[in-house]
């Protein structure tokens, strides 16, 4: 009802509640978020109350119904000397479990249980008495240590999952993906001598198993070491111990090679689910699955430009898409819709998730002129950001008075549409004189390829939590006073120029804090027919202090190695 609410009303005025009659049910009852908080190592806690808010913002509107959260070493194991300086604590996974449940979904717990080992328990050289023939990627099944910390660990991830018993955990995703056991036989360790390795797998999967039954829940593990076209035909021939797995042990495809073997599975008594590892569009398998996922194997998903390159992939447009898809059935015809949606509901769907509270603000808009400011031209020899004469906004119509809904004017110089770009530290002030509720800007970045190493270096780029920022708007009111706020590379602006072929630049044009994209062409993509590879994105900023009077606005580069370019912006006027 709050979502119907939100997307119905307009931007200021009285809500608008429609009357409708649901008639649009879900074809997938489970449809879970699954997030490896590993994913890239990120440098920077996730902070519990800015986490929840992105859950709720985004995966949770997106129509998500439970959660799985692989911590590893991403939390203070009480169990286990495990964590680091990024970990949460309990009582920090404990506010995120309660969170979720108190928005009628349960979390369940996912922990790697066999393979993938220096991803977290072994990370480095801890726990050396517990590795499977002298390595750290494989956990010694046969050492009665191993499953003395292994279920030690199953417990508290259970407890804590478990703080409400309306949510108790009905699943337990132990993983057990991509193992990598060591075969030289001068290597192996003491307790598996002479023991072949699928024998190995099937008594760790029916302990685990039996573990997780006591507790009253479903074990889910990945398929891809018992799937033939994937792992399960390398030298181990874990594939030929499927028919003696127990038949409960809940089956979870991650990859389009696992997806051809779900009608196997299903006919040998197994529920399948398929876990997308970032967006795609399968529709192998599908009458035998009983329930779906998304794999976020990437961290601050929220962010459309991190240190990983396929973050978009999944990201929030990725995670729109999915579950739209779990809504309603992929055509049967075989074609791709990503494409068609991001065009059809794109901006749509982010200017719902990127709204605010306009509590001050009227109906009017106006909007401001930067002709004392504006000292580059859109076009010309050099290009947009100086990347050549087929690269530029020359065939972007500047004609156009609104966009989105909000009134636009472009500065210009004998007829030709001028921008504001910014170098490292240069800055430039804006004179108003008048109180506002928010201010809409529009605006796009640059990062030089040239430049991306050294900006995505983990030594500069600290993995900010709502993205790097690039620019400084210093707002100064008549009474002295000011406010400060940031344009954040990922966050509320992005790249200019995408590849229109590309999901996953086509989906990083979908900002967390943005409330529309203008598109439009280069000439390059005119002449190779490519569609549209601009992107120009719309950010308001709130004012916190509407009744005062702003004198000025002053804008400061931040970023040597991110450029910034303006090309408008317009005010609402308060009531």
């Amino acid at each position: 009802m709050l979502e119907l609410i939100k997307m119905s009303s307009g931007d200021v005025g009285a809500p608008k509640v429609c009357k409708v009659k649901i008639i649009d049910w879900p074809r997938s009852k489970f449809r879970f978020f699954h997030h490896m908080m590993h994913g890239f190592y990120p440098r920077n806690k996730y902070k519990v109350d800015f986490f929840d808010k992105m859950l709720e913002r985004f995966p949770m509107s997106f129509r998500f119904n439970g959660f799985l959260f692989e911590v590893g070493d991403y939390y203070k194991w009480k169990a286990a000397n495990l964590g680091n300086s990024y970990s949460w604590s309990p009582k920090d996974y404990s506010q995120v479990v309660d969170f979720i449940n108190c928005r009628y979904m349960p979390v369940m717990p996912s922990i790697q249980s066999l393979g993938h080992m220096k991803w977290w328990l072994f990370r480095g050289k801890r726990l050396k008495n517990l590795w499977e023939s002298g390595c750290n990627d494989v956990l010694c099944t046969g050492n009665p240590d191993s499953y003395k910390l292994l279920f030690s660990l199953y417990n508290e991830d259970w407890n804590i999952c478990s703080r409400n018993p309306e949510f108790k955990p009905k699943y337990f995703l132990v993983s057990l993906d991509e193992v990598r056991w060591k075969v030289s036989p001068e290597k192996t360790c003491k307790y598996c001598q002479n023991i072949s390795k699928k024998k190995i797998f099937l008594e760790h999967i029916k302990k685990l198993n039996s573990f997780i039954n006591k507790k009253g829940a479903k074990m889910m593990m990945w398929t891809d070491m018992l799937t033939e076209e994937h792992n399960g035909l390398n030298e181990f021939k874990c594939s030929e111990i499927l028919n003696q797995i127990p038949k409960n042990v809940i089956m979870c495809h991650w990859s389009n090679l696992d997806f051809p073997s779900i009608n196997k599975f299903s006919k040998l008594g197994f529920d399948n689910w398929k876990f997308l590892t970032a967006y795609s569009e399968s529709r192998v398998g599908e009458k035998d699955v009983k329930g779906y996922a998304f794999n976020v194997c990437t961290y601050h998903w929220w962010l459309s430009k991190t240190r990983c390159p396929s973050n978009s992939n999944y990201g929030l447009m990725a995670q729109a898409l999915f579950l739209n898809n779990c809504w309603n059935s992929l055509p049967n015809d075989g074609s791709s819709i990503w494409r068609k949606n991001t065009r059809i509901y794109g901006n749509l769907l982010m200017r719902n998730w990127s709204r605010k509270p306009l509590l001050h603000a009227g109906k009017n808009l106006y909007t401001l002129d930067l002709s004392a400011i504006a000292n580059t031209s859109v076009t010309g020899n050099k290009g947009w950001f100086g990347e050549g004469k087929n690269l530029d906004l020359s065939r972007v119509d500047f004609k156009v008075k609104q966009l989105a809904g909000i009134p636009v004017e472009f500065a210009r110089v004998k007829d030709k549409v001028q921008c504001y770009i910014l170098s490292h530290k240069s800055s430039g002030v804006i004179t108003l004189e008048k109180k506002v509720a928010s201010l809409i800007l529009l605006h796009a970045a640059h990062l030089d390829p040239k430049k991306a190493k050294n900006y995505w270096n983990y030594k500069y780029y600290k993995d900010p939590l709502e993205g790097k920022k690039i620019v400084k708007y210093t707002v100064s009111y008549t009474d002295g006073s000011k406010s400060i706020f940031t344009i954040n590379y990922g966050w509320n602006i992005s790249e200019w120029r995408i590849d229109p072929l590309s999901k996953k630049e086509v989906f990083s044009k979908y900002l967390a804090n943005a409330r529309f994209v203008w598109e439009g062409q280069t000439p390059y993509a005119a002449q190779n027919n490519i569609g549209s590879d601009i992107a120009i994105y719309q950010y308001e900023w709130v004012n916190p202090f509407p009744g005062k009077t702003i004198q000025s606005i002053s804008i400061t580069a931040l970023e040597p190695y991110v450029s910034y370019a303006l090309l408008a912006i317009s005010a609402r006027e308060i009531k």
